[in-house]
């Protein structure tokens, strides 16, 4: 596991890009993803 935060909001894919490039990664790296697919995130596509 990689990032994980409490809720479901549909902020979580902005926050764990942000966390990533806080600590030297880079979103354009990211690939794969597993996600819970609730209504939120299904928004932010």
């Amino acid at each position: 596991m990689l990032y994980a935060t409490p809720g479901r909001k549909g902020d979580v894919l902005g926050e764990f890009r942000a966390d990533l490039v806080a600590h030297g990664g880079s979103g354009n790296g990211v690939e794969e993803l597993c996600m819970d697919m609730s209504a939120a995130y299904k928004v932010v596509q």
